[in-house]
C-alpha cells in the first residue's frame, strides 16, 4: 500500500500540510503561458543593428520594441522558475503556512513573482521579486556586511557571479545608478503625491512605467553581452536613461532626515 507523505506532515500551525496538487497545477499552467510567448514572438535583437530599421522607426517605437523583446526574454526565466516551483509543490515542498483567510501558502521556495515584477511601482519592489533566492543570498552575504556603498558592492558581486562579459558589469552598474536615483527621488517626491487616491494612482502608474523602462535599459546588456553591440543600442537611445538619472541624482535635493 502507498502511504501519502502529505498527511504525515504537519505545518507550524499544527494542521496537516495540505495537498500541493492544485498550486502545482496552477503554476504549471502559468509556466506554459510564459513559454508560449517565446514561440509566438521570438526575441530578435537584430533590428537594432540595422541602420535602415533604426532610421525608419521613431524613438518611441524603438523603446516599445525594446520593452517587448525584454519581456519575451524574461518569459524564459518565468517559465523555468515557475515550472521548478510547480514540481517542488507537487513533491510536497514549498508549503509556507496559512493566509489570514485560511488559505494555504505555497511560496516558501518561490523564486519569482511575475505579476509583481511586471507591475511594480519601484525598482526596489521589482528587484525584490526577481530571482528571490539569489537576492536573499546577496543581501546576507554582501549587502548587510558592506561598510561602504553596499548597493554598488552587491551588484558588483552579482556581476562577477554571472561571469566576465562586459554586458554583465554594464547591466549591474547601470542598475546601481538607476536604483540609487529612484530611491533618492522617491523619498523626495512621493510624499507630495499622497494627498488623494487619484493622485497616488497616477504616481504609481507613472513610476511603474519608469521602473520597467529603466530595468529594460539595464538588462538589455545581459542579452547582448558584448560592448560593441551595447554601444550601438545605447547610442541609438542617446544614453538618455543614464544621463537623466545622473542629473537627477546630482541635482535632486537629499530628503530631509526624519525628526526623532
Amino acid at each position: 500500500a502507498v502511504v501519502s507523505t502529505q498527511s504525515a506532515h504537519y505545518g507550524r500551525e499544527g494542521k496537516p500540510v495540505p495537498s500541493g496538487i492544485l498550486p502545482a497545477l496552477l503554476k504549471f499552467v502559468a509556466a506554459v503561458f510564459f513559454i508560449s510567448w517565446t514561440f509566438v514572438i521570438p526575441a530578435d535583437w537584430e533590428p537594432f543593428f540595422d541602420a535602415d530599421w533604426r532610421e525608419s522607426h521613431s524613438f518611441l517605437y524603438a523603446a516599445g520594441y525594446l520593452y517587448l523583446m525584454c519581456f519575451i526574454t524574461r518569459c524564459n526565466y518565468y517559465f523555468a522558475w515557475t515550472l521548478a516551483d510547480s514540481v517542488s509543490n507537487l513533491s510536497g515542498f514549498g508549503f509556507n503556512g496559512y493566509k489570514e483567510n485560511g488559505g494555504a501558502k505555497w511560496d516558501k521556495i518561490t523564486n519569482v513573482y511575475p505579476h509583481k515584477t511586471e507591475c511594480s511601482s519601484s525598482l526596489k519592489v521589482l528587484t525584490d521579486n526577481w530571482n528571490v533566492g539569489t537576492a536573499l543570498w546577496l543581501r546576507r552575504v554582501c549587502y548587510e556586511r558592506s561598510v561602504y556603498a553596499p548597493t554598488a558592492m552587491t551588484y558588483l558581486l552579482s556581476a562577477t557571479w554571472h561571469g566576465f562579459y562586459p554586458g554583465y558589469y554594464g547591466c549591474f552598474m547601470s542598475a546601481t545608478l538607476f536604483l540609487l536615483t529612484s530611491r533618492k527621488l522617491r523619498r523626495v517626491v512621493r510624499p507630495k503625491f499622497l494627498g488623494s487616491a487619484s493622485i497616488k494612482m497616477f504616481y504609481d502608474a507613472l513610476t511603474t512605467v519608469c521602473s520597467l523602462l529603466l530595468i529594460n535599459f539595464a538588462s538589455i546588456q545581459l542579452c547582448l553581452l558584448s560592448f560593441e553591440r551595447n554601444y550601438v543600442l545605447y547610442k541609438h537611445f542617446y544614453c538618455l536613461p543614464h544621463i537623466v538619472c545622473i542629473l537627477i541624482y546630482v541635482f535632486c535635493p537629499s530628503p530631509k532626515p526624519k525628526k526623532e
